[in-house]
């Protein structure tokens, strides 16, 4: 976000802590040409800035700071320290630059040129903070309130994009029609300078033609219709937040001619109190991830060092996850105020009542949801995985093709055949999502630190089938009863929808490169999907050894406090007694006890309708961590 020196990290840092301690380190230089570097001191930790300007260097100081205690990015002025090691060519930045994290309030803004607009970011997320709401439309309430207001068009791609420009700050929105984008950009309008969110919905005719009468007396064809137009909505929103952040992303060169396939998590709140999540609440992509391949046998790792699944729906979880340790992290740091989770009863953390996470695919996901039922097995039966409708599949590497479980020689992978050069096979991602609607998208180590989280819906663009993909991802556990799994996991039932308006991809052929982002994470990882990692053969943030570090570091950190859950675990005493840096990931995710118990009900439930969960080998989980 575009600020004016207005913006000043030092008072921001002080709206933080009371008492930062700052600390001139060194003057050196000619008394012409001084360069200055001071400290300060949060939390025991310190942070340096360096500048030509005391001043600055104090303000360059607390914005390192602000960055790494609570997310907010600020690049201010001319950092020496910067300017000497990185960028001697480079300009100077004029104006402090703020990027905002999810669930914190936005501050006063500044225009700095009456003639030139600056461009405008929406904050960052969802804040928690309560903004005044109106069910005006928002363009009209605007125009009703701040005078000059003017909105501009183009496109790119299959989106329109709208500029609306008032006290003189450019507001940026994009949609499937010019409709949307103005109506989207006039809302962040609304936020961003007078505080106001706008719930407007536009109603299907039917509700506007009815009755006073009939609206009060709560006609149920007019209730169905008004739901139907809100969740239709809310699904546009949700294609629109996935497809703005992926162009995003995207304008930063990593693509050349984009991801044939990519998915992203979107966090909403607003939607307590309601059995439904309609489109009166606020959204932000969390998570986002592209690609359709796997990785080759030859280059598994066992150390956890490379991704095996490049596929748009488990990176994009994958991040997802990584998301929630951030601010997991921040909950067990007591910053309670600005993440997304609460204590529970349980004494395990939950997400917040009114947050709720929804999922975009741009396709229908693999395996099941691909395959229309047989006339004489629309119920689902004991064989109907022998008819291609229900049964578990795996994915054949290299190929967009899925096999049935049941026409495998053996489901148990094994470590000196992979090395060999055997395939690895992988569970289709319509198997994935019935096992997260079932144990929750956060994992097995993730479980032992907060409840299940489930998707509230799942939107999907193209090639969309409502009745397979319903069979898909729940129906096939349906008939599973509340009582027969650990307490705080449930059968999940997400809202499904498609959209009103697809938005193809360009690219038909699998690109060689994947890409996932989360929020709290500067970055965007580019992994090359033949080693399985990053350029110069780095992990990736989501890969199975970063993950562990963070689970790790949080666990160590709740231990000092002496908050560890012994009840959460299998064999608590051997769990708090070892020393962290011996036991196994493997070993970490199996003392996760209710999460293994529900994953084995889930298993055997679904053995003899639809064929044995193909398991990856054990020597592929088996390494340990330092931190």
């Amino acid at each position: 976000m575009a600020m004016a020196r207005g913006s000043n990290p030092i008072s921001i840092l002080h709206s933080f802590y009371k008492n930062p301690v700052f600390e001139l380190v060194s003057a050196e230089g000619q008394s012409h040409n001084m360069t200055f570097t001071v400290r300060v001191v949060v939390d025991g930790e310190s942070y340096k800035g360096v500048s030509s300007c005391k001043k600055d260097a104090k303000a360059l100081a607390a914005s390192k700071a602000l960055h790494a205690k609570h997310g907010i990015k600020l690049s201010l002025l001319q950092d020496k320290e910067k300017e000497h090691n990185h960028d001697l060519n480079g300009p100077p930045h004029k104006l402090a630059h703020m990027e905002y994290d999810p669930l914190v309030t936005s501050p006063t803004l500044n225009p700095t040129d009456a003639n030139h607009p600056t461009d405008f970011v929406p904050p960052k997320g969802i804040t928690l903070t309560q903004h005044t709401q109106t069910s005006k439309h928002p363009v009209s309430y605007l125009t009703e309130h701040i005078s000059g207001v003017s909105f501009s068009f183009g496109q790119k791609e299959s989106l329109f994009e709208c500029t609306c420009t008032a006290k003189n700050f450019n507001f940026k929105g994009s949609g499937s029609d010019k409709k949307t984008a103005k109506m989207i950009a006039a809302n962040l309008a609304l936020l961003g300078l007078l505080n106001v969110h706008s719930t407007w919905v536009e109603l299907p005719e039917a509700y506007k033609k009815a009755t006073d009468t009939e609206k009060q007396n709560g006609n149920e064809d007019l209730k169905r219709i008004t739901k139907e137009t809100c969740n239709q909505a809310l699904a546009d929103r949700i294609r629109d937040l996935g497809h703005t952040k992926l162009r995003e992303l995207l304008s930063r060169g990593i693509y050349k001619d984009g991801p044939k396939s990519f998915a992203a998590v979107i966090m909403m709140k607003g939607s307590e109190g309601k059995g439904y999540v309609d489109a009166k609440v606020q959204g932000e992509v969390v998570a986002l991830g592209t690609g359709t391949l796997f990785i080759s046998s030859n280059s598994l790792s066992d150390k956890g060092m490379s991704l095996n699944d490049f596929r748009a729906e488990v990176l994009a979880r994958r991040s997802f996850i990584r998301f929630l340790y951030y601010h997991l992290d921040r909950a067990a740091s007591g910053d309670l105020d600005t993440t997304i989770f609460h204590k529970s009863e349980s004494d395990k953390w939950a997400v917040k009542q009114g947050i709720s996470f929804h999922l975009y695919l741009s396709h229908m996901p693999s395996g099941d949801a691909m395959y229309s039922p047989q006339p004489d097995l629309i119920d689902l039966g004991q064989d109907a995985f022998h008819h291609k409708q229900g049964g578990l599949r795996v994915c054949v590497p290299k190929t967009e093709a899925t096999h049935l479980v049941t026409s495998l020689e053996s489901t148990e992978q094994k470590w000196a055949n992979l090395q060999k050069g055997e395939r690895l096979l992988t569970m289709s991602c319509s198997d994935k999502l019935l096992k997260w609607n079932m144990l929750g998208v956060q994992g097995a180590l993730l479980s032992h630190f907060i409840h299940p989280v489930y998707f509230k819906s799942v939107v999907v663009s193209n090639d969309f089938n409502h009745d397979n993909l319903g069979r898909a991802i729940h129906h096939r556990i349906g008939s599973l009863s509340h009582s027969e799994i650990p307490e705080s996991y449930v059968i999940n039932y997400p809202q499904i929808y498609t959209v009103a308006k697809k938005i193809q991809t360009d690219q038909t052929k699998a690109n060689s490169l994947s890409m996932c982002w989360n929020w709290g994470y500067e970055g965007v990882d580019v992994i090359n999907t033949s080693t399985g990692k990053c350029p110069y053969l780095e992990p990736s943030a989501v890969s199975k050894h970063t993950l562990y570090k963070l689970f790790l570091t949080i666990w160590t950190k709740l231990r000092e406090k002496k908050m560890i859950y012994p009840s959460s675990v299998r064999d608590k005493e051997e769990m708090v007694t070892t020393p962290i840096s011996e036991t196994t990931y493997y070993q970490a995710k199996q003392y996760s006890i209710g999460y293994q118990q529900t994953k084995e009900i889930f298993f055997s439930h679904l053995k003899p309708i639809c064929g044995s969960w193909v398991k990856k080998p054990r020597e592929l989980e088996q390494f340990t961590e330092k931190i």
